[in-house]
């Protein structure tokens, strides 16, 4: 690779060094300003340097005439330089040497503001933007993308797009999905090339086919088949699309289908690169699996590994590394330093159990290994704080720490640190939504990385000591590649990469919880493989930890909670003790913990144990103890905040004191083979179980998202499961009574009320509300408020909205905030200012199943535009209201964050201090919810202050639209509609159904108004 600023590359301006030379320094450059000049003096300092450029610089400011055609010689001789930089640059991204594109981008982007170059410009921004995308620095990529937009000519359509379309998938992969969108459309307007459109129309579908919206993105393939038709473009580009096709067919339920897809992009991407055929078999293993090919799976699964360790050792120059690593090394602190016992003491914190105290050490060591410059053991402490984070759940805080460790890897380029972000940055994609390809690529890496690090360390013949230290593997990459292999279906290589995950941790942490989770893991696969002598073995290696006074709590917890687990349907008297030890140790575990946040996190860390355990006491006949025990596994956050309770969980003589004379609290649980019911009353106590397939009522949520309420419907009108249970449990509730239902974390999204019993749904034999959870009845205290906020249609094209706030806020005696008065800060002015008897905002809403931080509310802006809230921003501040009704679309609706957490609108507001939330469980239609909401609100202020009951108002709602008050069709309440689609959103019917009044819910205290 020829070095652009040697001199005998430059030859062209060589005439010009004697003249630049001969200058006599008389003034100095001027300082002020900006110039062609100045911009032409700051490029030719790389070929001319700085004495000789000072004296020009002193003439030019003279506006002497030998410095002005100087520099304009100069400048015209610059362009061989500036072609030549181009050429380099474009070599370098061919190899892969992004840090060097990087350095090598900018001295382009100098060259092309001294020649006035607008193309190359371009050019050395979208360079830029490649190296920074490619290094990890997303936000540096978003930042440089933004400069080629703002800088390209308006007619330059063909690069405008393709910066669009590079941004928006940038924008995909950090989450802002709204603003990727936004990109993808804009990109397409741009787009002339039918081969580009038919690019920028695959990526769009993908986004929505991740979001959900699988209609949305079949239009988008099909109209990008239609393009690379057009295109006449070559097999491999038609691979790609069968890909997704195959992906996107399976998602609508045609499994074989999708297969035949799948088969037939093989064939396509014969010649295809290696990265191209990994795609393809990692789908194919994923479909194989299904449609249980297990063999098949198997030998696809590694089949794409292997094409993707070929795909990125093309991309890796491994003498650079070899170089970083031999230069760390030479800057290596001696082991005596004091880096390591802080590091060292870091360790021992985190295996105590002393997070906190743990990232203290950790900040220290950090800390001294940067002063000193030592990158080895800084990046060795960084990465194990962003393993400690990761445990800890606080996934935003790992993620931005792991991209910060992966950033420096590579500045640094030692591979070893760079493979550990690897690992950990995927890990925590996998925790979320399904990342299978990316996880793949990353994966590959960082097998590529470690692979060449061991090599690097023995040819640099380091001693023993240090290269053990250096090359330290316990099993982290091995097992998240188990978990790879598992959700692939490819098992058999599941429990290949799991037992070896296993096997190093049980040489490097034997008494870590890490080594009894893949040895869980292990057990669970071989039973699942049907593989009894492997389990077995597993299982043994368990038991063998068990029996070790060395093994720490959270191992020896997760140790019981395998063995009980596995034991649960042949030895299920073996299997109580187990889970009872396992229920035992987590509770010591919190009682040890202070911060609250740290509870939690082994909260969720060990909630399938409560339900495990509570099933057993249940079929052996105890009742209460089984009802106790669920109770240790929910609501305990909001009895953490109450000091007085010292981290108590609920008892059943605490939750029926609670529920008033004469109604019911109905609670549900998922079990092993079915679901169970507990029915509480003030005084008495009843378990009600059924068997039957629950896996079917946890993907009602799944598929397409336009059809979604649909399905969540039909499943409580059709599933054996819920008629037979909701039939029992009506059975032993009086017709008109008073319930309260608890539903378990998989059951949150089902409209269990409209399950129909004896021909009729059950909300209309009962009045019905929701609770997050039993204990929620032990913190919700009477609130003394009287004042009323009103706001809506914040966006302006809700006309039933605006209409609903005019007659909320007369029934109440107040003024509404609608339109461009909607506005957050005016709400949180309110909020500041509570308490509040009721909110009511009539606003879009959004919520998805897959994507939870993506649930939000639309406000208008100070600068008249629009905003989507999230539902962190809602919770910055304290809700001090009695009643929030939340007027707008799926604002109840659950979804998964991060993978451990299913959060909604709803539940952030109750968690922040409302008393109740009405809520809904999907869109809904403008007029009919204004309908809904008058008559509700009508209810409620007509009841005498000792009998307001929420759920009354809301059977008055349901009611009412059930009269036909409403004029149905208008517009749906949906923040997900708010930009162009090329498929429209369902238009509400204008016969009544089910979808039109069911979708309105009560979650929290239904009495918190009611005086007594």
């Amino acid at each position: 690779m020829p070095d652009p600023f040697n001199p005998r590359h430059i030859a062209a301006v060589m005439p010009l060094f004697a003249l630049v030379q001969g200058w006599q320094a008389v003034t100095q450059p001027p300082t002020a300003g900006f110039s062609r000049t100045d911009v032409v003096l700051d490029a030719t300092e790389f070929v001319v340097g700085k004495e000789g450029l000072a004296s020009l610089r002193s003439a030019v400011a003279a506006r002497d005439p030998r410095a002005l055609a100087a520099v304009e010689m100069l400048a015209a001789n610059l362009e061989p330089i500036l072609e030549m930089s181009r050429s380099i640059c474009i070599n370098l991204r061919e190899a892969g040497r992004y840090q060097d594109l990087l350095a090598e981008a900018d001295r382009l982007l100098l060259f092309a503001e001294a020649t006035s170059r607008a193309d190359r410009k371009i050019d050395a921004i979208l360079l830029r933007a490649t190296a920074l995308r490619r290094l990890q620095d997303t936000q540096g990529a978003i930042a440089a993308y933004r400069l080629a937009l703002a800088t390209v000519s308006p007619d330059n359509t063909k690069v405008r797009s393709a910066a669009l379309d590079n941004l928006a998938n940038i924008l995909t992969e950090t989450g802002e999905y709204d603003e990727a969108l936004k990109c993808y459309l804009d990109s397409e307007k741009h787009a002339t090339d039918p081969r580009d459109r038919s690019t920028i129309l695959v990526n769009r579908a993908r986004l929505r086919h991740s979001l959900g919206d699988l209609s949305a993105a079949r239009a988008d393939l099909e109209a990008s088949k239609a393009f690379l038709t057009q295109a006449v473009a070559n097999p491999t580009a038609w691979g790609q699309i069968y890909d997704f096709d195959a992906q996107l067919t399976a998602q609508e339920g045609m499994l074989d289908k999708g297969l035949a897809l799948a088969l037939e992009a093989q064939t396509l991407l014969k010649e295809a690169g290696p990265q191209d055929r990994a795609v393809n078999a990692i789908i194919r293993a994923d479909l194989q699996s299904r449609l249980d090919l297990r063999a098949a799976s198997v030998a696809a699964f590694d089949e794409a590994l292997a094409l993707a360790e070929e795909a990125v050792a093309s991309t890796i120059n491994e003498a650079s590394y070899r170089s970083g690593l031999a230069a760390a090394l030479k800057r290596q602190l001696p082991p005596t330093d004091e880096v390591y016992r802080l590091f060292e003491t870091a360790l021992l914190m985190d295996s105590r159990g002393e997070p906190k105290q743990s990232q203290e050490y950790l900040a220290a060591a950090l800390n001294r290994a940067r002063k000193s410059g030592d990158a080895l053991i800084a990046l060795r402490v960084e990465m194990n704080w962003v393993a400690l984070l990761q445990k800890l759940g606080q996934v935003p805080k790992a993620g931005a720490m792991g991209r910060d460790l992966r950033q420096q890897a590579m500045r640094y380029r030692l591979a070893y640190a760079e493979a550990g972000a690897i690992v950990s940055l995927s890990s925590l994609s996998d925790d979320g939504a399904d990342n299978t390809i990316d996880s793949l690529f990353g994966y590959a890496r960082a097998r590529v990385l470690f692979a060449m690090h061991e090599r690097h360390v023995a040819e640099l013949g380091l001693d023993p000591a240090r290269a053990a230290y250096e090359t330290i593997d316990n099993g982290t990459l091995d097992n998240q590649l188990g978990k790879l292999a598992q959700r692939a279906g490819a098992l058999e290589r599941a429990v290949s990469f799991t037992r070896i995950a296993a096997d190093k941790a049980m040489q490097s942490v034997p008494f870590e919880w890490i080594t009894s989770n893949r040895l869980a893991g292990l057990l669970y696969l071989n039973r699942k493989l049907g593989r009894a002598d492997d389990a077995a073995a597993a299982a043994a290696r368990i038991r063998s930890l068990l029996s070790d006074a060395r093994l720490r709590s959270r191992a020896r917890l997760i140790a019981c909670r395998a063995i009980g687990s596995d034991l649960l349907k042949d030895a299920p008297e073996q299997a109580e003790e187990f889970l009872r030890m396992a229920v035992d140790l987590a509770e010591d575990i919190r009682r040890n913990i202070k911060e609250l946040s740290e509870r939690a996190v082994v909260d969720r860390q060990y909630r399938d144990v409560y339900p495990k355990y509570a099933m057993l006491l249940r079929k052996a006949g105890k009742v209460t103890a089984a009802y106790e025990a669920l109770q240790l596994g929910r609501g305990r956050a909001l009895l953490d905040a109450d000091p007085s309770r010292d981290g108590k969980p609920a008892t059943l003589a605490e939750i029926q004191a609670a529920i008033p004379a004469g109604e019911y609290l109905v609670e549900f649980a998922i079990e092993q083979n079915g679901l169970a019911a507990y029915i509480v009353t003030s005084s008495g106590l009843d378990a009600i179980p059924v068997e039957g397939d629950v896996d079917a009522l946890q993907t009602a949520d799944f598929g397409d998202m336009r059809q979604r309420a649909a399905r969540l419907l039909d499943t409580c009108r059709r599933s054996p499961l819920i008629l037979d249970l909701i039939a029992q449990v009506s059975r032993r509730i009086p017709v008109g009574s008073r319930v309260l239902m608890v539903p378990d974390v998989g059951l949150h999204n089902l409209p269990l009320h409209i399950t129909p019993v004896e021909g009729r749904p059950w909300c209309e034999l009962a009045s019905i509300g929701y609770l997050p959870a039993a204990a929620f009845l032990l913190v919700s205290t009477k609130m003394q408020a009287s004042s009323v906020f009103v706001a809506g249609n914040s966006r302006g094209d809700l006309p039933a909205a605006d209409v609903e706030c005019d007659e909320v806020a007369a029934l109440y005696g107040t003024s509404p905030f609608k339109k461009a008065e909607c506005t957050r800060s005016r709400l949180e002015e309110v909020l500041e200012d509570g308490p509040l008897d009721i909110v009511h905002l009539a606003v879009h809403g959004r919520g998805n199943p897959r994507r939870g931080s993506q649930s939000s509310l639309m406000f208008a802006t100070e600068s008249g535009s629009t905003e989507l809230v999230d539902i962190e921003a809602l919770a910055e501040r304290r809700w001090p209201a009695r009643l929030v009704v939340l007027s707008g679309c799926s604002t109840g609706l659950g979804g998964l964050r991060d993978g451990r957490e299913l959060v909604s609108v709803a539940g952030r507001i109750l968690q922040s201090g409302a008393k109740a939330v009405v809520a809904s469980l999907w869109s809904v239609g403008d007029e009919n919810a204004r309908v809904f909401m008058r008559a509700f609100h009508a209810t409620l202020k007509d009841a005498p202050d000792q009998e307001k009951d929420y759920r009354t108002a809301l059977d008055a709602g349901r009611a009412a639209l059930a009269a036909g008050q409403a004029s149905g069709g208008g517009k749906v309440r949906d923040g997900r509609d708010i930009l162009p689609q090329d498929v429209a959103p369902q238009p509400v019917a204008d016969a009544l159904s089910d979808l039109d009044w069911a979708s309105f819910v009560v979650v929290g205290d239904p009495r918190a108004a009611c005086t007594v």
